[in-house]
């Protein structure tokens, strides 16, 4: 499934976020921009069409996009996980690439602690997958 926005305010570019199931966790890959708006639409479209009763494992691979960095930013990511942790394991990994992104997963990762998600991040996607899974 492929959640497509033409995304106006930034470089005129259509981002795309790709969800699919595998090794029994979802995986979501994101293409260039990415913003806050994207990410409610992803979740709505988690609950809408994967979640089946079952908390979903997320695999999130942040590797080629770019992302706004703040901590409001970080704050609104934290609070979409726990207004979605009805359908969410409690852990999730993310890989990324760049230092900053890695830095505001961190963030993230400090802010969700504090509702017993455990959100860990990132460069390797195979120790990602590996750590998700087991």
């Amino acid at each position: 499934m492929i959640l497509n926005r033409s995304n106006a305010n930034r470089w005129s570019k259509t981002i795309s976020i790709e969800v699919k199931t595998c090794n029994g966790y979802v995986l979501i890959t994101a293409k260039d921009h990415v913003s806050i708006d994207d990410i409610v639409a992803l979740f709505k479209t988690l609950r809408q069409n994967i979640f089946k009763g079952k908390r979903l494992k997320l695999l999130i691979d942040d590797r080629d996009e770019t992302f706004d960095a703040s901590f409001s930013i970080a704050r609104k990511l934290a609070n979409l996980f726990t207004e979605n942790s009805d359908i969410l394991e409690s852990r999730v990994a993310v890989v990324v690439t760049t230092t900053l992104s890695y830095g505001i997963g961190r963030m993230v990762a400090s802010i969700l602690a504090a509702y017993n998600f455990e959100l860990n991040i990132y460069k390797d996607f195979e120790v990602a997958e590996s750590w998700l899974i087991k």
